[in-house]
Order: structure tokens, then sequence, then C-alpha cells
């Protein structure tokens, strides 16, 4: 195995995988560099479900990366001959007047983006065991669907490795410089070297950002699996993935996988962590305390006792957009991270603006809304 790369991509994951699929494809001597295995459940792509849309109440300037990654993964799951999108369907729903609200509206209308605006009553009508707010406004995504994250880094991996990338797992980065020759990434097994470096390590990036002014929050939340009692209710033929927001938070779920249980996890609230490696795998019942009441309100006696979990790191920006950007010491270094929580959906366009970024080119994609400069204290 060589030592000396045109590109060393250090962490795996959602967006790492990607990045290193399409720079290997471009014809870079790419190598990955993992500290786990990849598809592992330590960081923030895992948990066999994840939201995909187009929709963003967010900014509509995400739009267009959406339909670049509906391309992609069309792409990637015609190479793999699997299914890695599951287009069931999205109903959101939140207060009339609301930021969410009026997001959503400005996002339609930018972008024409095919949808359905429904009264609480009509939402009744095609999801009767849903219990929505009365003073809710519900919008059907008909583009909306889940994606299996663990099967989505699998397959970026498995083409990257078919393209002649190289990939060292369980083995963590201790530290990376850059000089005017290259870049030196040093691991606790050996000394790797390249010509740019690509810092897609999730979580684990905070100390990197820190150091250069990025304020960022770093939060454990908590996907919980319930059991139900009327499991037809919840299969994928008549129950969509949900995105629900009132006053009580900001919550969000899947229909059934297995046939027994519906996974289910809350955008707010969240226990901050100093550290990524500061998990500890035990389901408190702070966890789902505030999640178990939404899901009894929303599904009544349809929803029994959580049955399982699994941790899942996000890490917040001040405005909850991503980074993607230039390291501000060296053009050799790119920085892809955090995603706020919401970034899985962009690992497969992400790893094609990385790949434009490291070749030097302009990205064809707006990405204005991530560049670094926008967190740094104003000097």
């Amino acid at each position: 195995m060589s030592n000396h790369y045109d590109v060393i991509v250090v962490g795996v994951g959602g967006m790492g995988s990607s990045a290193l699929f399409h720079l290997a494809r471009a014809g870079f001597r790419v190598c990955g560099l993992e500290q786990f295995k990849p598809g592992h459940d330590r960081g923030s792509t895992h948990g066999d479900s994840r939201i995909v849309r187009k929709a963003y109440f967010l900014d509509p300037s995400y739009v267009p990366l959406m339909h670049r990654s509906y391309e992609l993964i069309a792409e990637l799951e015609a190479r793999r001959k699997v299914t890695l999108f599951h287009n069931v369907g999205l109903i959101s729903a939140g207060v009339i007047d609301s930021p969410f609200h009026r997001g959503m509206e400005k996002c339609f209308a930018t972008h024409q983006l095919p949808h359905e605006r429904w009264t609480v009553d009509e939402a009744r009508r095609h999801y009767p065991h849903f219990r929505l707010p009365e003073d809710s406004i519900v919008y059907y995504d008909p583009a909306g669907g889940h994606g299996n994250p663990e099967a989505f880094v699998l397959a970026h991996v498995e083409c990257a490795l078919e393209e002649g990338a190289q990939l060292l797992s369980d083995e963590r980065m201790v530290s990376w410089s850059a000089s005017a020759g290259g870049v030196e990434v040093r691991t606790g097994r050996r000394t790797l070297h390249a010509d740019k470096l690509v810092l897609t390590t999730g979580a684990w990036i905070i100390p990197e950002l820190t150091q250069l002014g990025v304020k960022m929050t770093l939060k454990r939340k908590v996907q919980v699996w319930y059991e139900v009692t009327k499991i037809e209710l919840f299969r994928p033929e008549v129950c969509p993935v949900f995105i629900l927001k009132n006053r009580g938070g900001d919550f969000y779920g899947f229909p059934t996988l297995d046939g027994r249980t519906v996974k289910t996890a809350e955008t707010s609230g969240g226990t901050e962590l100093v550290s990524a490696d500061d998990q500890h795998g035990r389901l408190l019942l702070s966890d789902h305390e505030n999640l178990t009441r939404f899901m009894r309100n929303t599904f009544g006696e349809l929803v029994g006792a959580p049955v399982a979990h699994k941790e899942c790191l996000q890490t917040f920006t001040e405005n909850q957009n991503f980074i993607i950007d230039q390291h501000p010491a060296t053009a050799r270094v790119m920085l892809c991270s955090p995603c706020s929580g919401h970034g899985f959906k962009f690992a497969p366009v992400m790893g094609e603006v990385l790949c434009q970024l490291v070749a030097g080119t302009r990205p064809e994609l707006d990405i204005s809304l991530f560049r670094l400069n926008q967190f740094l204290p104003l000097s």
C-alpha cells in the first residue's frame, strides 16, 4: 500500500464516503481514513432510516443541491442494483405563520415543487391515525421519503474501491499538517502524505473549527423505536415519513421497516456534549420522555413502549447551515462539516462538490451559503 496519494479523505461517513467515490471516479489516487468501520453507529449516519426530501423551510438555496442529489442517488442505485431511496411520501406540519410555515411557502414558490397544502381535517381524511394540533398547517410532499444511511455509506465505499480508492479502517487520525510540498496525516500506525486533504470527520471536526473561531454546539440525540399495536397502519403503503412541529417540540418519524415497530426522534432537545467521544449508549428517561409524550398524543393507544434506541451525534452551527469550504490557512485542505442535523440527504451531491473543490474548479452548484467566512468572527 502506498503512503502518498493525490487526496486523503479523513472520515468515511455520509459525506466522506461520497467524496471518496467521486474523487476516485475522477481519477484521483485517493485514500479514505476511517477511525471505525464504514457504516458504524458512532457518528451521525446510522439508524436504518433518514429523511430524504427536496422541500426546505430553512432556505430555498438547498433545493438545487437536492435536485442533483436525487439524480446521483438514482445513478448509485443503478450501479449497485439496490434500492437506497424509498419514495413513500412525506407530510410535514407546523403552526400557521410560523418560521416553518413561511419558509415552506417560500421554498415551494421559488422552485415550483409539487406539493399539496392541507388543513387538519384534510390530513385526517388521508391519514386518520394521525392526531394533529388543530392550529396546524400540513404539507404533503410526494417526492419525500427515506433512505438507509448505512447502505448509502457502504454503496459509496464499494463504488470507490471499484474505482481504485484505498481504505484504512479502524485507524484514527492523530494529527495533520500542511506545507508548500503537500499534507501529512499521522495515525497511530503510520504517516500518510498527499497533495490535498479532505476533512469529513463529522462531530470530531469540532476542535478543528473551534480553533478557527467557529461557534458550534454538539448534541447527543436519541432515535427510539416503539412497539405499535396496529402495525398495518404504519406500513409504507399507507404511512408516510412525517415531520411534525408543535409547541411541544419538533419531531419526525418513519413507517415501519421491520413490521413490528416505528422509529421516531426529536429534532428539538438533546443533551449537549463536550466531545464526540462522550457517548455512553444507555437510554435515559430524559432521552425519550418528551418523545413518548409526543407519540402518545399523536397516535394514542396505537403506540406502546420504547423497545430499542440508538445514539446519534449532531453538530450545529449557529444558523444551522453546513460548512463546505477551503481551510483559511491552506488551499490544500477542504472542510466539510458540521451538518447541523440535516446533512445525510445531501451526501451524494456534497461528494461531487468536494471533488470539484479539490480539482480547483468552481462547483457547478451554488454553495455560497456554506462558506466558512460567515461563521468566523470579524477581525
